[in-house]
């Protein structure tokens, strides 16, 4: 019996020892699977979104990518990104994947353990991005159900530097599902608290860093922007967008498919007007950035006309616009409707130094409203998302 009993204990001790070393063996296998994948999608992401595999780092303990110091990107998202792109383009070295919103809305839900002060500076960071005249819209909404984004606390401390992480926008288009705040920086300044947002909503609809050599380059944008609201690790006050901003926001948002927009360019009583940010450097030229007069085609389509511009006078860096060509050195600069078509607002004309240069007239184009002008007329209807209503002397978004 005991010769017996100890017969069984070596078969069930050899049988528990090859149950055992096949359980490691399978680990290891799954293991060694599981890393590759993520390799993989390193990878991946690093050849999508054109940045450095040593700026990609997966946290196991959550499962997250976390990209360039505070974008997220879950491990499931990277899944669907790469098999996206694998049965589109076949491979990963294409370009194709450049994190664009369509349609560009966010509809934000904020968790209640999230304080006053940083529902505030998200509230304003709103204000801020719906005022550019793109075609992105944000608003906050009180059901979780209802909402596409998340903006909730972290459970990262004093010992991160990152104020706050953003979840980058999905393969099927969707803005990133989330901002997580470090609570720990509730004691930051409210302006800089709005800084933060504006930031990490930049984040949500795919803007990179603009001081890191992530992503494909936007046109007309230069390779580094020390003043732009996406730099990374900054932390300072909220002083607008700049000029730079505008032009990524408005090139990856316009506000229709085809069209592009008319930037604004002011020095002392001259206007400098153009639908190519690379024609003018606000930086050298000594022309201050003065808005937009709203957006154009870039093909004509039934019921535009050409937009003509024109130079005023002698001096090639001012510029007048007509829907009438004056000169055989007319430049055409897009397309606009001659009638109000939906979205559409219309393009004023004024004569914004009459009573000074009555000689030399500088004009004037902006899509607001101003009954104080003496001379002002609309010469056709582009698009815009701020639109004035000089009746109830209001704007609405």
């Amino acid at each position: 019996m005991r010769l017996l009993g100890a017969l069984c204990l070596v078969i069930f001790s050899v049988s528990c020892s090859i149950d055992h070393n096949k359980e490691m063996e399978e680990k290891g296998n799954n293991e060694e699977q599981y890393n590759e994948e993520i390799n993989l999608l390193k990878n991946y992401l690093s050849l999508s979104m054109q940045i450095d595999t040593k700026k990609i780092i997966y946290d196991s303990r959550t499962g997250n990518f976390i990209i360039d110091g505070d974008v997220l990107m879950p491990l499931e998202e990277a899944r669907d990104h790469y098999n996206h792109a694998g049965s589109i383009i076949g491979k990963v070295n294409q370009r194709g994947d450049n994190h664009v919103v369509s349609p560009p809305v966010a509809k934000i839900y904020v968790s209640p353990e999230v304080s006053a002060e940083w529902r505030k500076a998200l509230e304003e960071a709103i204000k801020h991005w719906n005022t550019i005249n793109a075609s992105i819209s944000m608003s906050v909404v009180s059901e979780l159900s209802s909402s596409n984004m998340n903006v909730r606390y972290s459970n990262y401390d004093e010992n991160s530097k990152i104020r706050a992480y953003a979840a980058s926008p999905n393969y099927l288009g969707q803005p990133g599902k989330f901002i997580s705040i470090n609570p720990y920086y509730n004691y930051l300044l409210p302006d800089v608290k709005v800084e933060v947002m504006v930031h990490e909503l930049g984040h949500n609809f795919g803007l990179n860093h603009t001081n890191e050599k992530a992503g494909p380059q936007i046109p007309c944008t230069p390779l580094d922007d020390e003043t732009s609201v996406m730099q990374t690790y900054s932390i300072k006050a909220w002083k607008g967008f700049t000029y730079y901003d505008v032009v990524a926001i408005s090139t990856l948002y316009p506000m229709a498919v085809g069209t592009k927009k008319i930037y604004r360019f002011k020095k002392n009583q001259s206007y400098f007007y153009t639908t190519n940010p690379c024609e003018i450097d606000p930086q050298y030229s000594g022309y201050v950035f003065d808005g937009d007069a709203g957006y154009v085609y870039s093909s004509p389509l039934p019921g535009t006309v050409p937009l003509y511009r024109s130079v005023n006078g002698s001096s090639v860096k001012d510029h007048k616009l007509s829907i009438e060509q004056t000169s055989v050195n007319d430049v055409v600069i897009g397309y606009l409707y001659s009638s109000q078509h939906a979205g559409t607002t219309a393009l004023f004309r004024y004569v914004s130094s009459y009573e000074y240069f009555p000689s030399g007239q500088h004009y004037l184009f902006t899509t607001v409203f101003d009954e104080e002008y003496p001379i002002s007329f609309p010469i056709g209807y582009v698009y815009n998302n701020i639109i004035y209503d000089y009746k109830k002397n209001d704007i609405e978004l």
